[in-house]
């Protein structure tokens, strides 16, 4: 992947300033293409509920293209791939024979985020974004693009219990999920 500003019929300019993580810049990526974003190494040790979020865009080949996010803590030795949290926004959408990844078209760009427990109070934590354009992908398309990396720890996480006193009858709500960040209660129109 290159740091450029994108000027393709699709992906044509970055989700915020002039410049992007793309595939090609100009035109589409290459038969059989394996490309990575590979982050420096963070220390997430201070991180209770780490959640990241990125700014995607996607132009490919739908069902032979593989785009999704890993990890490592172990210096790059083993990758691990970052999966939908509980508390995830448009983190992957097609499921390849077991193997979820973004692939298609995102239609522009698309906030993506997940939690990461998995990297909690962990020291050496690398990111990276792999575009796998596979041996069975069928044409050429414009790839992929990535702006506004974050990295931050849900620290406000909201509060789901409560009691409620009606007609002298006490109703206790309670919250047994793990990792929310944010909740509903509906109670209709009655």
């Amino acid at each position: 992947m290159e740091l450029a500003m994108p000027a393709n019929t699709l992906i044509n300019a970055a989700a915020e300033g002039d410049y992007a993580w793309v595939t090609n810049a100009t035109g589409n990526n290459s038969s059989n293409e394996l490309s990575f974003l590979e982050s420096p190494c963070f220390d997430f040790s201070g991180l209770t509920n780490p959640v990241l979020k990125a700014m995607v865009q996607y132009e490919t080949t739908q069902l032979t293209t593989n785009f999704f996010v890993s990890y490592t803590i172990d210096g790059g030795a083993t990758w691990d791939t970052i999966n939908a949290g509980l508390a995830s926004t448009n983190w992957y959408g097609t499921d390849m024979l077991g193997f979820v990844t973004w692939s298609g078209s995102s239609e522009g760009w698309i906030q993506v985020s997940t939690d990461v427990p998995e990297l909690a109070g962990q020291a050496d934590v690398k990111l990276r974004f792999v575009f796998d354009n596979g041996d069975f992908a069928i044409g050429e398309t414009e790839g992929v693009a990535i702006d506004m990396i974050n990295i931050s720890d849900c620290t406000n996480l909201p509060t789901s219990s409560f009691t409620y006193t009606v007609d002298g009858s006490t109703v206790n709500f309670s919250n047994e999920s793990e990792n929310g960040t944010s909740y509903e209660w509906n109670f209709g129109d009655n």
